[in-house]
Protein backbone atom coordinates (compact mmCIF):
# COMPACT_ATOMS: atom_id res chain seq x y z
CA UNK A 1 0.00 0.00 0.00
CA UNK A 2 1.08 3.56 -0.73
CA UNK A 3 2.50 5.33 2.33
CA UNK A 4 -0.10 7.34 4.20
CA UNK A 5 -0.36 11.09 3.72
CA UNK A 6 -3.26 12.82 5.47
CA UNK A 7 -5.11 16.11 5.06
CA UNK A 8 -7.25 17.25 8.00
CA UNK A 9 -9.80 19.98 7.28
CA UNK A 10 -11.53 21.52 10.28
CA UNK A 11 -12.15 25.16 11.20
CA UNK A 12 -11.18 24.53 14.82
CA UNK A 13 -7.45 24.27 15.45
CA UNK A 14 -7.93 22.24 18.63
CA UNK A 15 -9.77 19.53 16.66
CA UNK A 16 -7.00 19.38 14.05
CA UNK A 17 -4.28 19.23 16.72
CA UNK A 18 -6.23 16.69 18.75
CA UNK A 19 -6.65 14.39 15.75
CA UNK A 20 -2.96 14.80 14.91
CA UNK A 21 -2.04 13.89 18.49
CA UNK A 22 -4.28 10.80 18.51
CA UNK A 23 -2.95 9.66 15.13
CA UNK A 24 0.72 10.22 16.10
CA UNK A 25 0.29 8.60 19.52
CA UNK A 26 -1.94 5.60 18.74
CA UNK A 27 -2.02 4.96 15.00
CA UNK A 28 1.36 5.88 13.51
CA UNK A 29 3.50 8.74 12.34
CA UNK A 30 2.99 10.00 8.79
CA UNK A 31 2.77 13.38 7.07
CA UNK A 32 -0.27 15.39 8.15
CA UNK A 33 -1.36 18.70 6.62
CA UNK A 34 -3.97 20.87 8.31
CA UNK A 35 -6.39 23.32 6.65
CA UNK A 36 -9.48 25.22 7.82
CA UNK A 37 -11.53 26.01 4.69
CA UNK A 38 -12.89 24.47 1.50
CA UNK A 39 -10.63 26.81 -0.49
CA UNK A 40 -7.59 25.51 1.40
CA UNK A 41 -8.70 21.90 0.82
CA UNK A 42 -8.72 22.42 -2.95
CA UNK A 43 -5.43 24.32 -2.83
CA UNK A 44 -3.70 21.62 -0.74
CA UNK A 45 -4.97 18.88 -3.05
CA UNK A 46 -3.67 20.77 -6.08
CA UNK A 47 -0.19 21.02 -4.53
CA UNK A 48 0.25 17.61 -2.91
CA UNK A 49 -0.97 14.03 -3.21
CA UNK A 50 -2.87 12.67 -0.20
CA UNK A 51 -4.05 9.15 0.51
CA UNK A 52 -6.56 10.15 3.23
CA UNK A 53 -8.75 13.17 4.03
CA UNK A 54 -10.55 13.88 7.31
CA UNK A 55 -13.16 16.54 6.70
CA UNK A 56 -15.52 18.48 8.91
CA UNK A 57 -18.74 19.34 7.08
CA UNK A 58 -18.92 22.99 8.15
CA UNK A 59 -15.81 25.06 7.43
CA UNK A 60 -14.97 28.78 7.49
CA UNK A 61 -16.02 29.42 3.92
CA UNK A 62 -18.75 26.89 3.31
CA UNK A 63 -20.02 23.37 3.54
CA UNK A 64 -17.98 20.38 2.36
CA UNK A 65 -21.09 19.04 0.64
CA UNK A 66 -20.65 21.87 -1.87
CA UNK A 67 -17.28 20.50 -3.03
CA UNK A 68 -17.67 16.82 -2.17
CA UNK A 69 -18.75 15.74 -5.65
CA UNK A 70 -15.72 17.49 -7.14
CA UNK A 71 -13.43 15.84 -4.55
CA UNK A 72 -14.80 12.37 -5.32
CA UNK A 73 -14.57 12.90 -9.08
CA UNK A 74 -11.06 14.41 -9.05
CA UNK A 75 -9.61 12.15 -6.34
CA UNK A 76 -11.47 8.82 -6.53
CA UNK A 77 -8.71 6.83 -4.79
CA UNK A 78 -8.45 9.07 -1.72
CA UNK A 79 -10.10 7.75 1.44
CA UNK A 80 -12.45 10.34 2.97
CA UNK A 81 -13.70 10.31 6.56
CA UNK A 82 -16.30 12.88 7.60
CA UNK A 83 -15.68 13.91 11.23
CA UNK A 84 -18.37 16.35 12.23
CA UNK A 85 -20.90 17.72 14.69
CA UNK A 86 -23.51 17.58 11.92
CA UNK A 87 -26.14 15.01 12.92
CA UNK A 88 -25.42 11.45 11.85
CA UNK A 89 -29.17 10.79 11.46
CA UNK A 90 -29.48 13.55 8.87
CA UNK A 91 -26.13 13.56 7.07
CA UNK A 92 -24.46 10.19 7.66
CA UNK A 93 -26.29 8.09 5.08
CA UNK A 94 -26.25 10.93 2.55
CA UNK A 95 -22.47 11.42 2.83
CA UNK A 96 -21.88 7.68 2.51
CA UNK A 97 -24.10 7.61 -0.60
CA UNK A 98 -22.06 10.50 -2.02
CA UNK A 99 -18.89 8.43 -1.63
CA UNK A 100 -17.48 9.09 1.84
CA UNK A 101 -15.51 6.18 3.25
CA UNK A 102 -16.64 6.91 6.77
CA UNK A 103 -18.76 9.14 8.95
CA UNK A 104 -17.87 9.84 12.57
CA UNK A 105 -19.62 12.09 15.06
CA UNK A 106 -17.50 14.46 17.13
CA UNK A 107 -19.69 13.37 20.04
CA UNK A 108 -18.14 9.88 19.85
CA UNK A 109 -16.10 8.73 22.85
CA UNK A 110 -12.33 8.46 22.44
CA UNK A 111 -12.25 4.64 22.08
CA UNK A 112 -14.69 4.87 19.17
CA UNK A 113 -12.67 7.70 17.58
CA UNK A 114 -9.50 5.61 17.83
CA UNK A 115 -11.24 2.55 16.39
CA UNK A 116 -12.64 4.63 13.52
CA UNK A 117 -9.23 6.17 12.80
CA UNK A 118 -7.55 2.74 12.73
CA UNK A 119 -10.16 1.36 10.34
CA UNK A 120 -9.99 4.46 8.15
CA UNK A 121 -6.18 4.60 7.97
CA UNK A 122 -6.23 0.89 7.05
CA UNK A 123 -8.28 1.86 3.99
CA UNK A 124 -11.59 0.42 5.14
CA UNK A 125 -15.01 1.99 5.52
CA UNK A 126 -16.15 3.12 8.96
CA UNK A 127 -19.70 3.71 10.16
CA UNK A 128 -21.01 3.61 13.72
CA UNK A 129 -23.45 0.91 14.75
CA UNK A 130 -26.21 3.53 14.79
CA UNK A 131 -25.47 4.74 11.26
CA UNK A 132 -25.18 1.15 10.05
CA UNK A 133 -28.69 0.50 11.43
CA UNK A 134 -29.98 3.55 9.53
CA UNK A 135 -28.32 2.42 6.29
CA UNK A 136 -29.60 -1.14 6.67
CA UNK A 137 -33.13 0.01 7.48
CA UNK A 138 -33.29 1.94 4.21
CA UNK A 139 -32.54 -1.24 2.26
CA UNK A 140 -35.72 -2.91 3.52
CA UNK A 141 -38.94 -0.84 3.34
CA UNK A 142 -40.58 -3.04 6.01
CA UNK A 143 -37.97 -2.14 8.64
CA UNK A 144 -37.31 1.40 7.45
CA UNK A 145 -36.70 3.84 10.28
CA UNK A 146 -38.85 6.94 9.90
CA UNK A 147 -37.19 9.14 7.33
CA UNK A 148 -35.82 12.52 8.20
CA UNK A 149 -37.56 15.28 6.23
CA UNK A 150 -34.10 16.37 5.09
CA UNK A 151 -33.76 13.18 3.03
CA UNK A 152 -36.38 14.49 0.64
CA UNK A 153 -34.22 17.51 -0.21
CA UNK A 154 -31.75 17.45 -3.07
CA UNK A 155 -28.06 17.31 -2.23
Amino acid sequence: MKSTSLLIADDHVIIRRGLTFLLDTYIGKFPITEVESTTEILSALAKKSFTHLILDMQLQDGNVMEIFGELRKSFPDVYILIYTMSPEDIFGRRMMQMGADGFLSKLSPEPEVLNALRIFIDGKKYVSNHLNDIIESHKNPKTRIQKSPFEQLST
